[in-house]
């Protein structure tokens, strides 16, 4: 488990964990996390989403899921990460 403080207008590039889950939550704060990944599958294109994560709010990435995070406040944000290392 780790602390993060984001710094305002700062953030997680986006990366993966190739078989590591990866658990966000948000002390406070707000920030906007890409969830998605650049592989194509059949019938389906490119899939993206953007979610509003506050302070309470959970996030939980199964391994291989292309994510990051940033602070999009003129405030610093705290959250705990747990997992994630490859």
């Amino acid at each position: 488990m780790d602390l993060h403080i984001m710094r305002p207008e700062c953030g997680i590039g986006l990366h993966r964990h190739r078989d590591n889950q990866e658990i966000f939550f948000m002390i406070d704060g707000r920030g906007l996390m890409v969830v998605g990944d650049w592989a194509k599958f059949p019938n389906r294109e490119r899939c993206f989403e953007i979610r509003t994560l506050q302070a309470g709010h959970f996030a939980m990435l199964k391994g291989g899921n292309l994510h990051g995070l940033m602070n999009v406040t003129d405030e610093n944000a705290s959250l705990f990460m747990f997992g994630g290392y490859d």
